[in-house]
């Protein structure tokens, strides 16, 4: 019995080997083929296409590879490899375009970038320029997928650049075309590629998204994005994430062209009627700056929503730790077709950074919150204004949680915002922070918070730092067990995201760590039709007792167990820690 089952694993050994080709592509001939195309046709699972120094026309893909065994497009490192047409990879899953699944290759190609502080440096670049082309997956209505399609490393640019990648499983309402909604693009990772629409024709409207992405589980993840006319990200679909990406310097002057006038340019975008609609994903560690002269239209998020249809409807929202700065409008626009009625239940907006500058009369906000939005705390509104004038903030709190929230104007060091729309609620804890300079230490480079500032969490062993926000939410029930009933769930995430398969390079989403008292506890599931978190060990606690959130999903470490209060704002006190907690495994979708 020994001897067959060692004559099994090392045929199954030589028929993985075996499987596994490395092809070249020279355009000039010397070696396997002359086009990406002929080496397509070439490879299947497990296979490698490199690509030498040349300009190259895209491919359509129509062999998928499996579950650890991709198949790769990438560079010979060293060369610069444009991609002068689309590639087409509808109906095909696992495949790279970029780095290869073990990193290094062309990604030690990649230049560094980031915006620092909440979102550090990181490298972009180095494998294929797409030269006004991009990756094409499934067109709206058409019933197919691309699954578990890595594209990492990559440069967009051009005179008429294309959406870098354009999944567009969904629709929008008008448009003529009938989403089909259950075959959709899950699992994908989009990371570490540059995008800049301003090098080659810098006065041109692109009216372009630079990533239109539908399905589950997919992550976006260090991108550096600048120069569109329309929006960065334009995403739909649940358990996705966007995290840590940089996109800035747009002007809404040279993209009158688009069909708008001012042009709407956003961070992250759902527009009206799109279906499948953004839900239970997360926005976190990002930084949007330098968006001007569109009347107001900049937003971080913006969420706008129709239809009578639950899949129009964005839910279960969180949007945390983002750094903005000086922009031509607001962290988040929330609203319908209209811009009125109550279209994303349940969006949670917190320790977010946003100096907008109040670049014009009627814009600046910190937040501009239609009714769907309850819950928002902790958040640094620096040099913004409400909607009515005065008050930082038009938001509806959450029954009787307080937010939290720091204002600071300096051009009025006087003002005092002690009421506002009637949504707006001035709470003991808000106003002890209204109008209190946050004291930056690296401002604008980012929004780091100075020794001093009256933003940072009390120390427990120093007591020398200011008041600090305050905790999420309290524990209604289920203490001393791993099913913790709280009074608002919506903070958290559970680190739904493709989980498998991810490059080398990539950090994957751990569900969030909370903190309850001085222990920390890993959850790996959020249901929040119930308010429940599920946890990976029993909690020690008290009803009543607040719980609020220590670790993001890359590991980050935002409250301490050396304070006592957490900080406000995007940036943390203590310098950004790893923890080796490992994700779950076994997600499940628990949401209502």
């Amino acid at each position: 019995m020994k001897t067959i089952i060692k004559r099994v694993c090392c045929i199954l050994v030589l028929a993985v080997s075996a499987g596994a080709t490395n092809y070249t592509v020279k355009s000039g001939g010397g070696g396997n083929y002359t086009t990406i195309q002929a080496c397509s046709n070439a490879a299947v699972a497990g296979d490698t296409c490199t690509v030498f120094a040349g300009s190259y026309a895209g491919w359509t893909q129509t062999t998928s590879g499996t579950s650890g065994n991709p198949i790769t497009f990438t560079v010979n490192p060293g060369d610069t490899v444009y991609i002068t047409s689309s590639i087409n990879v509808t109906n095909t899953s696992y495949i790279t375009i970029g780095a290869p699944d073990s990193g290094g290759g062309c990604a030690n190609n990649a230049t560094a970038t980031g915006a620092g502080g909440a979102n550090p440096s990181f490298n972009v670049g180095g494998c294929f320029v797409f030269q006004n082309a991009g990756v094409n997956g499934p067109s709206c209505g058409s019933g197919n997928h691309s699954n578990y399609i890595h594209v990492s490393y990559n440069t967009s640019r051009g005179s008429n650049p294309g959406t870098l990648v354009n999944f567009s499983q969904g629709a929008v309402t008008g448009t003529g075309c009938t989403p089909y909604v259950n075959t959709t693009s899950d699992n994908n990772y989009i990371g570490h590629n540059n995008v800049n629409w301003n090098i080659d024709s810098p006065s041109a409207p692109f009216c372009n998204y630079q990533i239109l992405l539908y399905g589950n589980n997919n992550l976006v993840e260090y991108n550096d994005m600048q120069g569109t006319g329309a929006q960065h990200l334009r995403m739909g679909g649940s358990y996705g994430i966007s995290r840590g990406n940089y996109f800035h310097d747009d002007n809404g002057n040279v993209t009158l062209g688009c069909g708008q006038s001012p042009e709407h340019i956003d961070f992250m975008f759902q527009e009206g009627g799109d279906q499948p609609a953004l839900s239970y994903s997360l926005t976190e560690r990002g930084v949007f700056e330098n968006c001007t002269n569109d009347g107001g239209n900049c937003k971080f998020q913006f969420a706008r929503a129709g239809g009578t249809s639950s899949l129009d409807t964005s839910q279960y929202v969180i949007v945390r730790y983002n750094y903005i700065y000086n922009i031509d409008g607001s962290l988040a626009g929330p609203g319908s077709n209209s811009d009125g009625s109550n279209t994303t239940p349940n969006w949670a907006m917190y320790n977010n950074t946003v100096a907008t500058m109040s670049l014009n009369s009627n814009s600046g906000a910190c937040g501009t919150y239609a009714s769907g939005i309850g819950y928002q705390l902790n958040t640094i509104c620096y040099n913004s204004q409400g909607t009515d004038g005065y008050s930082p903030i038009d938001m509806v709190t959450s029954g009787s949680l307080t937010n939290g929230d720091q204002a600071f104007d300096t051009g009025c060091p006087s003002c005092v915002w002690s009421g506002g729309l009637p949504t707006y609620v001035d709470e003991p804890t808000y106003a002890r922070l209204a109008n209190q300079n946050p004291n930056f230490a690296n401002f604008p480079t980012d929004g780091t918070l100075s020794t001093s500032s009256i933003s940072l969490g009390t120390s427990s062993s120093t007591n020398s730092a200011g008041p600090g926000g305050v905790t999420y939410t309290t524990i209604s029930s289920g203490c001393g067990t791993s099913s913790l009933v709280v009074a608002v769930s919506n903070y958290f995430f559970a680190g739904y995201g493709p989980t498998s398969n991810l490059p080398s390079y990539a950090s994957i989403p751990v569900g969030d760590v909370i903190r309850v008292d001085n222990n920390t506890y890993q959850l790996t599931a959020v249901n929040y039709g119930t308010n429940t978190l599920t946890t990976a060990t029993p909690v020690t606690c008290n009803t009543g007792d607040p719980v609020s959130l220590y670790q993001l999903t890359d590991g980050t470490v935002v409250f301490p167990l050396t304070q006592t209060t957490p900080d406000v704002g995007a940036f943390q006190s203590s310098s950004s820690s790893t923890s080796s907690v490992l994700p779950p495994t076994g997600l499940t979708a628990a949401v209502n």
